[in-house]
């Protein structure tokens, strides 16, 4: 410790030299990227049916959107408002196509012979509505039931920078709706569209709430040690530790989301658990000492204790590295890494800082309290077990109601513009969201018998709970032959006609053709047509789906889910696994590293056992709270116990230094309690207050996080004070003195 203080000037313009290097980096890695494809690894097979959409039909990222005019939308200048934004879209350099009443063709002349434009360069309103109307098959595909609203479907193009801009092209394209159109009546929607709204909100509140916990874990620090120069302590080591921690993170490439984002109120608590320990331990040296001698005597002391827990931590964010998703193996490498810098920066910044501090107060009055808790509760063992059991038991009840799922747009708020807009466009359109489906086929499809069993497939998948309708090549082609020969035209479609039906399609509307029927790879599309819903729930659609492909057109050929919105359902899949496997291997990594810091299996396990009870209570209160597991969470029963062990590592090492020195297992527990517990007490209170100002953000992940995040903190003190002297004092006279 010594020669690292002599050393500390240097360390310290070793620090600002690769600050200034990794400063573009840090401005990288605070844009903001919630895109759905972070979640998956490169080589995840749920990502082959995703490639392969988009090399066959290009970038599935649609934009839906929903124009109801305030008025009459069959009049003259709202129809040529419609149309010049229609124009305007096609000219946009990132849009690929769009599709609606803009650039609709209809034929002219003698069946599939002519077409024209129905909004051509003279717009006549009845003329119009009168031409669509005889088209059902194409007017229900640009306006709703009543002729009130009007629908652009818009395909953004694709590129492989698009994830970087996405942003600006969506920002763009509201820019453009607001020139033409009226936008309190323009409604937005599509997986795009949501991920925007995710990223603005997750940008927001990770400056908001970075400041604010920040402030308020300041405040309180200051309240209690009523000195400033405590203050910039802990506010230089969570700076520079999350620095560095955020600049690393950017310069390989990476962008925060919805996850990472709380990388940094992670690290707030564990620099503030640590820098409040050498703190206290500095306040409790001989007043004889000189400054230097109480400093180095202070981070002397709490090193093994701060370095073990440091371990601890690290070792359950480690642990989602076995977790099958990209971005939970990130996360929990990033947070592994600023839980490393926080240690040597409160080490770092302790050697030039806590010389010339002083002495910060004791906080007797709250020591004499836990000793007579701590007395209370050896005292009256049964009565606090039967009250540990009761909350248990609660929380048992609470994990039965939980639920794996994921719904992307329950993050936003109630009031969010975003949300509004799917009801908007659900109340006004219907179901819209696009589940995709790729067909490869084993026979030719080119045939009336293929057309009239999809016919029977339709029928059949839009009774699945969800399903509003179905968009596909065969569809098309059979509502053309419903309009050409009424009720009865499976009986009537034969191979000839149906020819000549492909033809009048393939002149009419080309583009809506080819957006189907990729003719090089002889690979077809098609779309259900459904509610915005869940994971869980889109998941079964999928495969209700394709249980009735198999019943009535396997024999055709192979179909398999695919798009934006097949990914998302993959999820809940991976969620369940990375919670199993990176709490099971969390548990196993930090039993192993106490075995090897505490060196003594019992100790070892007296430790760990009470720290079970704190994931338990987070798990049941997300039941009893209606909190899914889901991408949200998905990491955070490894976080729980990583972080609710420090206070159980700080006491139990401190106990065992006592132990040695001879002093009886009571003595032992009341000093332990009176130092350590005192130190417990003060970070909780901290770090509760802290992350309990997370409830008032915007995201629902925020507030999810610092909701159960100071749960658990109070969870963990509980076990600490009441659960684990029980422990302590029963097995105590069995542990190697």
């Amino acid at each position: 410790m010594r020669k690292l203080f002599l050393l500390k000037y240097y360390l310290l313009a070793a620090t600002i030299v690769a600050a200034i290097l990794l400063f573009d980096g840090f401005q990288k890695a605070i844009q903001v990227d919630n895109s759905l494809t972070i979640w998956f690894l490169e080589d995840d097979p749920a990502l082959i049916p995703y490639q392969k959409f988009q090399d066959n039909f290009g970038n599935d990222e649609l934009i839906i959107m929903v124009y109801k005019p305030e008025n009459s939308l069959f009049e003259k200048e709202e129809l040529e408002r419609i149309k010049s934004y229609g124009d305007e879209l096609e000219l946009h350099p990132d849009v690929e196509k769009q599709w609606s009443i803009s650039n609709i063709r209809l034929p002219t002349g003698s069946f599939g012979i002519a077409n024209t434009k129905l909004l051509g360069d003279s717009i006549v309103p009845w003329e119009v509505k009168a031409r669509i109307a005889d088209y059902p098959f194409i007017e229900n595909q640009i306006l709703n039931k009543d002729s009130e609203a009007v629908r652009f479907v818009i395909q953004l193009r694709k590129a492989d920078d698009f994830d970087d801009r996405r942003q600006d092209i969506i920002e763009s394209i509201y820019s453009l709706t607001d020139q033409y159109l009226n936008s309190d009546r323009s409604f937005f929607g599509g997986v795009g569209v949501l991920y925007h709204a995710l990223n603005k909100l997750s940008k927001e509140d990770f400056g908001k709430f970075l400041g604010i916990g920040y402030a308020l874990m300041f405040l309180l620090i200051f309240l209690l040690y009523k000195d400033f120069r405590f203050v910039l302590y802990a506010l230089i080591t969570i700076s520079l530790a999350t620095y560095f921690t955020i600049a690393i993170y950017g310069a390989l490439g990476y962008k925060l989301n919805l996850l990472t984002t709380l990388i940094p109120a992670i690290i707030i608590l564990l620099c503030v658990m640590d820098v409040m320990h050498i703190i206290n331990e500095q306040s409790e040296q001989s007043i004889k000492l000189s400054g230097l001698e109480k400093s180095m005597a202070a981070l002397s002391n709490v090193w093994k204790a701060c370095f073990l827990t440091s371990l601890t931590t690290m070792a359950g964010f480690l642990a989602l590295l076995a977790s099958p998703v990209a971005i939970l193996k990130v996360f929990g490498a990033f947070s592994a890494l600023g839980i490393l810098f926080g240690l040597l920066f409160s080490y770092l910044v302790g050697f030039i800082m806590l010389p010339n501090m002083p002495l910060a107060p004791l906080h007797k009055k709250s020591s004499k309290v836990l000793v007579s808790l701590q007395n209370w509760v050896i005292s009256n063992q049964k009565r606090t077990l039967v009250l540990s059991f009761t909350f248990l038991l609660i929380a048992l009840i609470g994990i039965s109601k939980l639920k794996v799922d994921t719904d992307s747009l329950s993050y936003l708020p109630d009031e969010h513009i975003a949300r509004r807009d799917v009801d908007s466009i659900q109340n006004n359109w219907g179901a819209f969201m696009p589940l995709e489906f790729l067909i490869e086929p084993t026979q030719d499809l080119n045939n009336a018998s293929f057309v009239r069993a999809f016919a029977q497939f339709d029928s059949a998948v839009v009774c699945i709970n969800g399903v509003g309708g179905v968009n596909s090549y065969p569809s098309l082609l059979a509502a053309i032959s419903k309009d050409r020969y009424g009720k009865g035209w499976r009986a009537k479609l034969n191979d000839k006609r149906l020819l000549r039906i492909q033809s009048f399609l393939s002149l009419s509307n080309p583009e809506l053709e080819l957006s189907f029927v990729n003719k090089t790879n002889h690979i077809q599309r098609f779309n259900l047509e459904g509610e915005l819903v869940s994971a869980g729930e889109l998941e079964k659609i999928k495969q209700e789906s394709i249980f009735l492909w198999n019943k009535y057109l396997g024999s055709y050929g192979k179909v398999e889910a695919s798009g934006y919105q097949s990914l998302y359902s993959s999820i809940v899949n991976h969620v369940t696994t990375s919670q199993v496997r990176s709490f099971g291997l969390a548990f196993i990594l930090i039993f192993i590293l106490l075995l090897i810091g505490l060196r003594d299996p019992k100790l070892s396990i007296i430790s760990l056992i009470p720290n079970i009870f704190p994931v338990v209570i987070m798990f049941g209160s997300m039941g009893l709270l209606k909190i899914n597991l889901d991408t949200a969470t998905a990491s955070i029963a490894s976080i729980v116990l990583s972080f609710c062990i420090d206070d159980t590592i700080h006491f139990i090492t401190r106990y065992k230094e006592l132990r040695l020195l001879k002093y009886t297992p009571e003595e032992a527990r009341r000093l332990t309690v009176a130092k350590v517990g005192r130190a417990i007490l003060l970070t909780s209170i901290v770090l509760f207050l802290g992350y309990f100002t997370m409830l008032f953000g915007s995201l629902k992940t925020v507030v999810y996080f610092g909701a159960l995040s100071a749960i658990s903190i109070l969870a963990a003190l509980y076990s600490q004070f009441f659960i684990f002297p029980i422990l302590l004092n029963r097995w105590d006279s069995k542990v190697q003195k």
